[in-house]
């Protein structure tokens, strides 16, 4: 596997401002780089969910704790991107104060909880795409990265 980095993008800027800017601030210009730009959509969240509910009714124990993990991943995913009033009427539904509570639970009643929130599963439906969370392919001249993009959005709020 090739290096990680960290790296923090600024959106929808001015180009020409930012490049008078560089210039004002003796900044060097190196080079420009011909890209190619490939973007793929992850498995839309009710469509993880619906597997991992299938593999719920599993007798294997292992399957089951990694399900119930995956599981944990699509609900933070969830709380992303439905707002907190909805997120509270679900846990209210499901008598829970945060799907943390899981992890305290056997599957038998994590499910129980899941199907008896009408909130939830109406709006789990919805969200066939999360448009905040995808994969990228990028070559750079004779380089290929390969991203995984999560843009936290919820409620217009950047964290």
């Amino acid at each position: 596997m090739g290096k990680l980095e960290k790296e923090i993008k600024v959106l929808n800027i001015n180009k020409e401002e930012i490049i008078n800017r560089l210039k004002k601030n003796n900044i060097e210009f190196v080079n420009v780089k011909n890209q190619k730009i490939f973007t793929y959509d992850l498995p839309s969240i009710y469509y993880r969910y619906l597997e991992i509910q299938e593999l719920f009714n599993s007798s294997n124990k292992l399957i089951l704790k990694t399900n119930l993990i995956k599981l944990m991943n699509v609900l933070e995913e969830y709380s992303d991107l439905v707002d907190d009033e909805v997120l509270n009427i679900v846990f209210q539904e499901m008598n829970i104060n945060s799907f943390s509570d899981f992890n305290n639970l056997d599957i038998k009643d994590v499910k129980q909880k899941l199907k008896k929130s009408k909130t939830f599963n109406s709006t789990i439906k919805l969200l066939n795409i999360n448009p905040n969370k995808w994969i990228r392919l990028r070559q750079s001249n004779d380089n290929i990265e390969l991203t995984l993009k999560h843009v936290f959005d919820k409620n217009k709020t950047s964290y």
